[in-house]
């Protein structure tokens, strides 16, 4: 509301769901997920949700009859974070605003997230009132970690087709590494918890003993932890230390996550420990930037782990959900036993 005002109608709009692998499966909790979000940040005035996949054009014509519906003559204007794909969004959208321009000549920038100014297209019929659809830069907070990277490496962060979660076995004193940019130390706990990272697939993901870290971030940072990328000396001598926030969090049901560890500009991880088990982490990313925790986006994605191979053993991972499609029984229960934690 800060930025756009307490008078105007919002319409949240949440894009990539493709990235999901499985959208068709995980709207119904998507939207739901939003429509907490919103109400979790007090925003005012949202009118309507939309769950769209820009880049595949999944959700767009419903999409546009929303903002028609509810704009009643009125300048639309696409308003977000950095990276959320709004120039995208609107280049797939001049057909249904009868946009009077070529939305194709969007002013775009060769890295991500760096539209370079506004733009605006006359929509609706011409005349005396003409309405207009604008598309801004994207607001950059300071809190995202891809602010840290070189141009060069933005964009292994940024998924470029669907994110497979994996999942990984981790017992008091093991870390999850996410490349160099973030990582999850279970410092103490009863017993083992499963974590499911969400990030790109060019994030490098690595399971160690805490003792291990600074060692691996010594050597192995821009090779084997990816990104940064580069020699490892060099950006360890150049990259912004870690720094840490820790959650004391206690688990309610084997099969249901309790919370999203999220990195801003990284990803999340989905912590499900047990029954009244209780798991103390600490989140780390550079300089301690963008962390946060919140109600899990999809509670349900530990049962979808897949099988633990041989190879798998070593690495306490599973082989995650390529093969898995979400059912019925994976997403049975989920609003009854989360309907308060929000």
């Amino acid at each position: 509301n800060s930025l756009v005002g307490d008078h105007n109608d919002i319409l949240v709009v949440g894009n990539k769901v493709d990235t999901l692998g499985y959208p068709d499966a995980y709207l119904p909790y998507l939207q739901d997920f939003l429509v907490r979000a919103m109400a979790r940040f007090e925003v005012q005035r949202v009118v309507g949700y939309s769950l769209i996949s820009a880049k595949q054009h999944l959700g767009i014509k419903a999409m546009a009859r929303a903002i028609e519906q509810m704009r009643q003559g009125r300048d639309v204007y696409f308003v977000g974070a950095t990276n959320v794909g709004k120039s995208t969004l609107l280049q797939k959208m001049g057909f249904a605003f009868d946009v009077q321009q070529r939305t194709n000549a969007l002013s775009a920038s060769p890295y991500p997230g760096t539209s370079l100014n506004i733009q605006s297209f006359p929509i609706g019929p011409p005349g005396p009132f003409q309405a207009y659809l604008h598309d801004t830069p994207g607001v950059i907070r300071s809190d995202q970690v891809i602010h840290t990277l070189a141009g060069k490496d933005m964009k292994h962060l940024l998924p470029s087709g669907a994110v497979h979660p994996k999942t990984y076995i981790l017992r008091p004193g093991d870390s999850l590494l996410l490349g160099g940019m973030g990582r999850i130390f279970y410092e103490a706990g009863d017993d083992f918890v499963w974590l499911t990272a969400w990030t790109s697939r060019r994030v490098t993901h690595h399971v160690t003993r805490e003792s291990r870290v600074p060692y691996l971030l010594r050597t192995a940072l821009g090779t084997m932890l990816r990104p940064p990328t580069g020699d490892p000396q060099e950006l360890h001598r150049t990259y912004p230390p870690m720094e840490g926030v820790a959650f004391d969090l206690v688990g309610a049901h084997r099969r249901h996550a309790i919370a999203d560890v999220v990195m801003s500009g990284i990803g999340f991880v989905t912590v499900t420990p047990g029954v009244d088990q209780r798991v103390l982490l600490k989140a780390y990313t550079p300089a301690g930037a963008g962390i946060d925790l919140r109600p899990p986006m999809l509670p349900f994605v530990a049962n979808l782990r897949g099988r633990r191979g041989r190879w798998m053993k070593h690495t306490r991972g599973y082989e995650g959900s390529r093969k898995v499609k979400p059912t019925v029984t994976h997403l049975r229960g989920y609003r009854a036993a989360f309907a308060d934690v929000y």
